[in-house]
């Protein structure tokens, strides 16, 4: 990714916030969808079980996060900080 040179970064500090809003919104999206596919699955008699829907929305949950990690970082560095900060504040959230 290529950035412009007149460009300033939003300090990792207000990333996170909005990276706490992104993870709210994925994890709303992929609740929509599992019930949606529930349903289907219920009236539509299809194929595909509980379980797969399940490793389906596993599998999306973790090409969001990865691909919202490569957006809010501009290094390594920053994506073990701002992941850092994610499990301290999932941790403060659990208490």
């Amino acid at each position: 990714m290529t950035t412009r040179s007149d460009c300033e970064h939003l300090p990792l500090s207000d990333r996170f916030y909005l990276t706490l809003s992104a993870i709210d919104m994925i994890e709303e999206g992929l609740s929509v969808f599992t019930a949606n596919m529930l349903i289907d699955i219920v009236e539509q008699e299809s194929d595909c079980s509980e379980h797969e829907v399940y490793e389906i929305v596993d599998d999306m949950r973790k090409d969001a996060y990865k691909s919202l990690l490569h957006t809010m970082v501009i290094d390594r560095d920053e994506a073990k900080t701002l992941t850092k900060m994610l499990r301290l504040h999932q941790r403060d959230q659990a208490e």
